[in-house]
């Protein structure tokens, strides 16, 4: 063998080694006490430590070096849960790749796809989305779908994906209320309008018999900004070009 080839193949056999050995110092170091108050369990807590630091290649380690990706802490949550409520991308996905399981439902009845719908970085939703997760999972103790988390935080570009994957925009929760009438409890206008466009029903009404534009009004027009105003006057003008009747 040519020293060229040598070196081409102790570079290839070290870049392999350096992808599926553990990491003997992560997999020994000692877990932090944060850590361990959220995930008791030592390897649990290693990665939680992992995930804060947002370190992916300490976070394979643990994983390859027998660290369960799927293990649950506090209050039920996963070790996948953590990584989206602490923004922790790169650990995000080698816990992802590390086969975590996405199904999960934590004690207040959350899944992963959940709590993405509420994250400010939308790659969280639409990486799940890639592994298959259920858009139309529901919180079974608030009867919340993904799609309505999005709607009630404003988190246009996770709607905008989850309607894409076939989330259904009429679901409704125990109180009869849609994505749509979500949209307009929180003034989220521009969701409004997206939930509009995609089809919702304008005309669905609640337990109490409201409509989404019942919750839309409740705050004149003359004291929102000005963003909102003219969004406001966008539905307006989509109720009126599809005969649905302006409500005062």
């Amino acid at each position: 063998m040519t020293p060229a080839k040598n070196s081409l193949t102790t570079g290839f056999l070290s870049l392999l080694l350096g992808l599926t050995m553990p990491s003997v110092s992560a997999c020994k170091a000692k877990p932090s006490s944060d850590a361990l108050q959220a995930f008791p369990a030592e390897d649990a807590a290693r990665i939680a430590d992992a995930i804060m630091a947002d370190d992916a290649t300490s976070t394979t380690a643990l994983i390859h070096g027998g660290a369960n990706a799927s293990a649950n802490g506090d209050a039920g949550r996963s070790l996948l849960e953590f990584s989206i409520m602490n923004d922790k991308p790169k650990a995000f996905g080698a816990l992802l790749a590390g086969g975590a399981d996405i199904t999960h439902v934590d004690a207040q009845g959350d899944t992963a796809l959940h709590y993405a719908a509420k994250a400010e970085d939308p790659a969280y939703v639409n990486a799940l989305l890639v592994k298959k997760a259920d858009p139309n999972i529901v919180n079974k103790q608030t009867g919340d779908s993904p799609l309505m988390d999005a709607a009630l935080t404003g988190r246009e570009q996770q709607l905008r994906a989850l309607i894409q994957a076939g989330a259904k925009l009429d679901f409704t929760e125990p109180n009869g209320d849609t994505a749509l009438i979500m949209a307009a409890q929180s003034n989220k206008t521009q969701i409004a309008l997206d939930l509009l466009a995609a089809g919702a029903d304008p005309t669905t009404k609640n337990k109490i018999g409201a409509t989404f534009q019942h919750y839309l009004n409740i705050t004149p027009m003359n004291v929102v900004a000005p963003e909102t105003q003219r969004e406001r006057e966008k539905i307006n003008r989509w109720l009126v070009g599809h005969n649905v009747p302006i409500e005062s």
